[in-house]
């Protein structure tokens, strides 16, 4: 027994009426899927509508966006709007479906059963398509934290010029249009053969803005994460370079404390990209955590119901394809963030252990510690800090490095550089 055979019966007693004209339930049903998609597009509206209301700007016009506070927050929500307003929704339809079914003969022929199990199919594809842009919208904010850390990315590499004389050519753009082409190609194709198959376009059309969100958002994160790690190999070299050509030396004390200060914006900009990597991963967790949920449920009422079609199959492989993607792009962010933390570790310079080394540390620590030890001239705690050896162990370890800027070393005819404060 069908589950659609099990709930004629039901649905015909909650409308005893419903037998009048075959007809009359027909156009109950027609009117009550209308009636659920209108209010699915206005929700729909609704969720954007939400979107927009954890993004606002502080004093400094910094994001103050979070998806761990804010975004999870009217996250749940929309959700619990989404709840009852789906509960209300089902209710109607099933009555209005159970009434046509019973209108029809009570689905002794079957065919009552098979609408009602195609309808179900059509309601499970909605909630999906609903949960699709739910939680792309979630991670919304997102978006503008890229295009602050683009912005980041760009002064940085202005400063390396200025420091080395040489171009830092990461093809950060360039990688981050590709993933985005690949991000918009391979949806199209997977959509182009659902449709294809029987899908309905309007449906398969409605999965294409969220499929290329996840896939632009995790291509330029790894590449980002790759630009650290390339950054910090090249910064490496570049000193080594000029340490054995003697420029260092030549240049004196400006030349190592700028070299020290890359490596500290450097390490800023890991600490930012490693925050909002793990936060972009939470999200896709949980996202491939939900969609996993209702892909099982989707594809067990297919088997119950014997309605294997190959529209339904394409459905199915394109819900096992977005999870398999889900999870490459939360094993490949993982591996990224593992190797730029990597690089930093071993290539940034950092203070050996006393304990372990017997009190010997890194050349060019000690360098760089005298170095600016003799720039500064004397204390100004208001402007910078000694770089110490607390400080480089602090700056090793920390995820948080805040940068202020000093004057004097601004108005002697040099470009800006940040001090940490450590």
């Amino acid at each position: 027994m069908t589950l659609g055979t099990a709930a004629s019966p039901m649905a015909s007693k909650l409308q005893p009426t419903a037998r009048a004209h075959p007809r009359q339930g027909q156009e109950v049903a027609e009117d009550g899927a209308d009636t659920l998609y209108h209010e699915v597009a206005s929700l729909r509206g609704a969720m954007f509508l939400f979107a927009l209301w954890p993004i606002h700007s502080g004093e400094r016009g910094m994001a103050r966006a979070s998806v761990l506070s804010h975004s999870t927050c009217y996250t749940v929500l929309v959700y619990a709007v989404w709840s009852v307003f789906n509960v209300r929704t089902l209710a109607a339809r099933w009555t209005a479906l159970g009434s046509a079914a019973a209108a029809d003969g009570g689905g002794g022929d079957g065919s009552g059963a098979s609408d009602l199990n195609t309808r179900l199919v059509n309601l499970i594809v909605l909630a999906l398509l609903a949960h699709h842009w739910l939680l792309p919208v979630a991670i919304w904010p997102e978006a503008a934290t890229l295009a602050k850390y683009f912005n980041d990315w760009t002064a940085f590499q202005v400063e390396w010029f200025e420091v080395t004389g040489q171009p830092l050519e990461l093809r950060v753009h360039a990688r981050a249009l590709a993933s985005a082409a690949v991000g918009v190609a391979f949806p199209a194709l997977l959509i182009l053969l659902m449709v294809q198959a029987g899908e309905s376009p309007a449906q398969a059309a409605a999965l294409f803005p969220p499929l290329c969100f996840f896939f632009l958002v995790g291509g330029v994160w790894s590449t980002l994460c790759r630009a650290v790690e390339t950054s910090a190999r090249r910064l490496r070299e570049a000193f080594h370079a000029e340490r054995e050509l003697g420029v260092v030396g030549n240049l004196g004390v400006r030349r190592l404390r700028a070299y020290g200060l890359l490596w500290l914006r450097l390490r800023a900009l890991a600490a930012r990209a490693g925050a909002a990597q793990s936060g972009t991963l939470l999200v896709y967790t949980v996202y491939s955590m939900a969609l996993g949920l209702v892909a099982s449920i989707g594809v067990l009422v297919a088997l119950l119901h014997a309605d294997l079609g190959r529209a339904n199959s394409v459905q199915a492989l394109f819900l096992v394809e977005s999870l398999h993607h889900i999870y490459t792009v939360h094993d490949a962010g993982h591996k990224a963030a593992q190797a730029a933390a990597n690089a930093l570790r071993y290539e940034m310079l950092c203070v050996k252990s006393p304990a372990k080394d017997g009190g010997e540390m890194d050349t060019e620590v000690r360098t760089l510690i005298m170095a600016t030890e003799m720039h500064q001239g004397g204390p100004q705690p208001q402007h910078a800090s000694v770089i110490s050896l607390g400080g480089f162990a602090a700056v090793s370890r920390s995820s948080m490095i805040e940068l202020v800027q000093d004057p004097q070393w601004s108005s002697s005819g040099s470009h800006d550089i940040f001090y940490p404060r450590v």
